[in-house]
C-alpha cells in the first residue's frame, strides 16, 4: 500500500467517524421536556379590555407523560384508563367537553380557583402532564366557558414553556324573558240616570189687534230741487290682453338621512392548545449538507494525490 493510499484510508475513516459523533450529537440536542419540574398556568379572564371577577375554574390531569420510541407521548392516568377516547384529538372542543362530563360524573378531585377582582386565576406547584380545564361557576352576568385542554409544559417550537399564560373567552349571558303580566279586568260601567221629563211649554198667547193706522201722505218733491233722471247702463270692465301667471314655487323637499351602519361585533376568537411537537428537527439538514461539501472537497484531494502519485511513478 501507497503512502497515498494510506493518507486516504485515514481520511475516510475519519469521516465516519465524524458522522457518526454528529448523529449522536443530533439525539443528544433534541428538545426534551423535564417531567419532574414543576409547572403553573395563570388564567386571565376580560371581555373587551375589562377584566372580570368572580366565578371559578377547575383543572384535573386526565394523562400523563410517558417516553414512546425515542421520542414522548401521553398515557391516561389509571382513573380515565377506560375514557375509550383517542388522546390524539386533545386539541378538539368536542373531545374536552366528553373528558370534562366524565370527570364530573365521576366526582374526580379536580384543582379549584377564584377568579381574582383582577380577572385572573393561577394554579401553582402542578405535576406535568395534560389537563382538562372547565368551568362550573361563572362569574355574575357571563356564562360558562368551554372547556379545553392544556399541557403542561407547553411547547413552543423546539423549547417548552413550564409557566403558561392563558386567555380564555368568557361571553355575557342572554337576559331571561320575563313572563307578561296578566291585564286587570276592566270596571263595569255605571248605569245612566234616567233623563228627566221635559215640562209641557206653556200656550202663547193670542195678539192683540192692532188699530187702525193712519195713511201718510208723499210729501212731494222740496222746492228748489230737481227730480234726477234714470241712471243707465254700466260698462263692462274689458279682460287684460296679457296676463302673466305667478311664478310657480318647487316643493320642499326634506333633506336625506342616512342611519349610521352598525359595526359587526368581533369575533370570538377561541384558543387552541398546541399539543407537543414530536417531528423532525430541520437544523441536522444544514450540518449534513456541510458534511457532503466536506467529503467532495475530500474527494478531489484524494483524486488529485493518487495522480500525482502515478505520475511520479511513470517518471
Amino acid at each position: 500500500m501507497t503512502k497515498h493510499n494510506r493518507i486516504c484510508s485515514i481520511c475516510l475513516a475519519a469521516v465516519v467517524v465524524f458522522l457518526l459523533l454528529a448523529s449522536s450529537c443530533m439525539c443528544a440536542f433534541a428538545a426534551v421536556p423535564d417531567f419532574d419540574r414543576k409547572c403553573s398556568i395563570t388564567f386571565t379572564m376580560a371581555y373587551d379590555g375589562n377584566p372580570i371577577s368572580g366565578g371559578s375554574l377547575k383543572m384535573y390531569r386526565i394523562a400523563k407523560w410517558e417516553p414512546m420510541d425515542n421520542s414522548y407521548g401521553f398515557e391516561w392516568v389509571p382513573e380515565l384508563a377506560d375514557a375509550g377516547l383517542p388522546l390524539s384529538q386533545a386539541g378538539s372542543e368536542d373531545f374536552a367537553r366528553r373528558v370534562f362530563m366524565l370527570v364530573e360524573s365521576r366526582s374526580l378531585p379536580a384543582v379549584s380557583k377564584v377568579v381574582g377582582k383582577d380577572g385572573t386565576a393561577t394554579f401553582s406547584n402542578l405535576d406535568s402532564g395534560l389537563y382538562v380545564v372547565y368551568q362550573t361557576e361563572p362569574a355574575a352576568g357571563y356564562e360558562t366557558i368551554n372547556a379545553f385542554c392544556v399541557s403542561l409544559p407547553m411547547s413552543m417550537g423546539d423549547d417548552f414553556v413550564y409557566d403558561v399564560q392563558a386567555s380564555p373567552k368568557p361571553r355575557p349571558s342572554k337576559p331571561d324573558p320575563t313572563s307578561p303580566t296578566d291585564p286587570t279586568s276592566p270596571t263595569d260601567p255605571t248605569s245612566p240616570t234616567d233623563p228627566t221629563s221635559p215640562t209641557s211649554p206653556t200656550s202663547p198667547t193670542s195678539p192683540t189687534s192692532p188699530t187702525n193706522p193712519v195713511p201718510t201722505t208723499n210729501p212731494g218733491t222740496p222746492p228748489g230741487t230737481t227730480r234726477p233722471g234714470t241712471p243707465g247702463t254700466p260698462e263692462t270692465p274689458t279682460t287684460p290682453s296679457h296676463t302673466t301667471p305667478p311664478p310657480s314655487r318647487e316643493p320642499v323637499t326634506q333633506p336625506y338621512t342616512t342611519s349610521p351602519h352598525e359595526p359587526d361585533a368581533p369575533p370570538i376568537i377561541s384558543m387552541e392548545d398546541k399539543l407537543p411537537q414530536t417531528g423532525q428537527l430541520w437544523w441536522p439538514t444544514w450540518m449534513l449538507g456541510a458534511f457532503g461539501m466536506m467529503l467532495l472537497g475530500l474527494g478531489i484531494m484524494i483524486r488529485f494525490l493518487m495522480r500525482q502519485s502515478a505520475e511520479e511513478s511513470d517518471i
